[in-house]
């Protein structure tokens, strides 16, 4: 059996404003010299600590940033040849830099498709997530979220997804981090982040089996399914930026999606397994699109960790109708 948190869409209206900081290019951050601002990645706001890991589309923290570190493994389907992309000064994937055997990633993707073979786990603790078969490789879109920045398509029904089964395993507290957008199955569940190596035992999270609806699940003796309103922030074919929380402790853990944040719940105990993966578990795969995920081990959240990784995620990628 399982225990399971689901968010229902429902019609409430958040009212507010948040200044963002320029989409792509600098997050909110320390002020320097002169007053200019330096990119921030979510490791710069609450660190991963180790057993945990952080991977995405944009680099995990400014010294990350600023030492043009490795993102991912990309390879084109034309002729299989493959290259390593890195990041900016911003924190941005470089796509004016050229790794690619002197040419940009653009350039190396033109008139054929790129497929994401490795994720590097920016935290340092090597739990880098891979993908060996070529049907099961999340695609690289240039202009996807934002209209400007790039993102990982998925496709459930060929099970795509990216992982590592040599992670840590770990008790509760476990915290969870992404950013993603379901775009088609929305009666299937689709697991974002998982640190699970079975449907539904251990820590993992992403879209409910039902429209509008997200899923935090860790396992536990019971099936206990809440459903909450969370109005725009679980929407279907939007992007969301979502943390979550499996405390350990039984009615204690809390969620957050688009500065909605919801505390009390039951989701529940187990923490998580050494299988690592972004896209998907073992059996319920993403149809949608992501950016970045993490898992924090041995870390729990609050609520004002949850809010400032929130207001992270959508001071780069400006996800739309968030209120942290």
């Amino acid at each position: 059996m399982r225990t399971a948190i689901l968010l229902a869409a429902a019609s409430v209206v958040f009212a507010g404003s948040l200044a963002l900081a320029q989409v792509g290019q600098i997050a909110s951050g320390p002020l320097l010299g002169g007053g200019a601002v330096y990119y921030q990645g979510p490791g710069d706001v609450i660190a991963v600590p180790a057993g945990g890991g952080w991977w995405g589309f944009r680099a995990y923290n400014h010294a990350y940033a600023v030492a043009h570190s490795q993102i991912a493994t990309i390879q084109r389907i034309s002729d299989n040849t493959t290259c390593t992309v890195v990041s900016d000064n911003n924190g941005n994937l470089d796509l004016v830099g050229t790794p690619c055997s002197g040419a940009t990633i653009v350039s190396f993707c033109n008139l054929t498709t790129c497929e994401v073979n490795k994720l590097f786990d920016q935290t340092g603790h090597g739990f880098d997530l891979t993908q060996a078969t070529a049907a099961n490789k999340p695609v690289l879109t240039f202009t996807c979220i934002n209209t400007t920045l790039p993102c990982m398509g998925f496709t459930g029904s060929s099970s795509q997804v990216v992982f590592t089964t040599a992670g840590t395993a770990s008790a509760a507290p476990v915290s969870l981090s992404a950013v993603a957008k379901r775009t088609g199955s929305f009666t299937a569940a689709q697991m974002t982040v998982s640190g699970n190596d079975a449907s539904n035992v251990t820590a993992q999270t992403g879209f409910y089996a039902a429209t509008n609806q997200w899923y935090l699940a860790a396992g536990g003796s019971a099936h206990n399914t809440v459903t909450l309103s969370c109005g725009a922030a679980c929407l279907d074919s939007a992007w969301h930026a979502f943390q979550g929380l499996i405390s350990g402790v039984s009615n204690t853990s809390a969620i957050n999606i688009d500065g909605t944040d919801l505390t009390g719940l039951v989701a529940g105990t187990n923490g998580i397994s050494a299988r690592f993966a972004l896209g998907g578990n073992t059996t319920q795969f993403l149809t949608g699109q992501m950016v970045e995920g993490g898992i924090w081990a041995g870390t729990a959240f609050n609520a004002t960790n949850r809010n400032a990784i929130c207001h992270n995620h959508i001071a780069y990628w400006g996800v739309s109708g968030a209120t942290c």
